[in-house]
């Protein structure tokens, strides 16, 4: 299972990454967005490759990533 809860102070989403699915609620309403189907590592591949072929910067690059996975990995304790 592949989830993430947000909670507000307006209300509360549930999002399932497995289904691509997202329900927000408040307290007197509930919304379903429609979300388009897609696959992310498909996205993320083409976007790498459109970066090559443009010679543009990516969203995220390398140094950010490493950044990102530093953090993760001192959450965890695996880092001190």
């Amino acid at each position: 299972m592949r989830s993430l809860v947000a909670t507000g102070t307006k209300g509360i989403a549930y999002l399932d990454y497995i289904e691509q699915t997202v329900e927000i609620y408040g307290s007197e309403w509930k919304k379903i967005p429609e979300i388009k189907r897609e696959e992310p590592l498909k996205l993320e591949l083409k976007h790498f490759l459109d970066c090559i072929e443009t010679n543009r910067k990516p969203l995220i690059d390398g140094n950010e990533g490493l950044e990102v996975l530093e953090i993760a990995m001192k959450a965890i304790g695996a880092i001190r």
